[in-house]
């Protein structure tokens, strides 16, 4: 008992550091990373967005920003039509519920790599909207899948056919 208690506090305190940091950036400009804080303000954040001399920190975020939607909703889109075509079998299925499965089991860091690699050795120019776009749908795409097959095995043969006929879009 005495363990799972110690992994407890170890698993709070791991959450909680990174909490307390960010909480820590809201201090104002005489603040720092000190507790107890000093007011509360947005000052920090409003220098991230700021020109900088290491880094362009405002086109990075806009541009993680912009892959994050495109990401999600690729994802919601492959994983739906994914979920409702499994519902009913089809040619191949076995073998995309396989690679499915095996992209889960594999380190998404391999996969990441390896599209890295291939573009290089391509010759294709790696940026965020291609390889970057492949690299992040091979980490949410297995899992969006299975949770879309969660929520279809809930679900009995008539609404999933209701779901898919034309006259439900009307």
């Amino acid at each position: 008992e005495d363990g799972i208690r110690d992994d407890l506090v170890t698993g709070v305190q791991t959450c909680a550091l990174p909490i307390s940091v960010i909480t820590l950036s809201f201090q104002g400009p005489q603040g720092g990373l000190t507790f107890p804080m000093n007011g509360f303000s947005f000052h920090w954040f409003g220098n991230l967005f700021e020109e900088q001399m290491v880094g362009d920190f405002k086109g990075s975020f806009l541009r993680s920003f912009a892959l994050a939607l495109i990401v999600m909703t690729l994802t919601v889109i492959v994983s739906l039509a994914a979920g409702l075509a499994f519902r009913k079998r089809f040619f191949g299925a076995t073998a995309v519920f396989y690679l499915t499965v095996a992209s889960l089991i594999v380190p998404s860091i391999l996969i990441t790599l390896g599209i890295g690699l291939l573009f290089d050795q391509l010759g294709f120019e790696s940026t965020w909207y291609t390889s970057g776009l492949g690299a992040h749908l091979t980490w949410t795409l297995p899992f969006g899948l299975l949770i879309m097959f969660a929520v279809f095995n809930r679900r009995s043969e008539e609404h999933t056919s209701e779901l898919q006929s034309p006259d439900h879009l009307v």
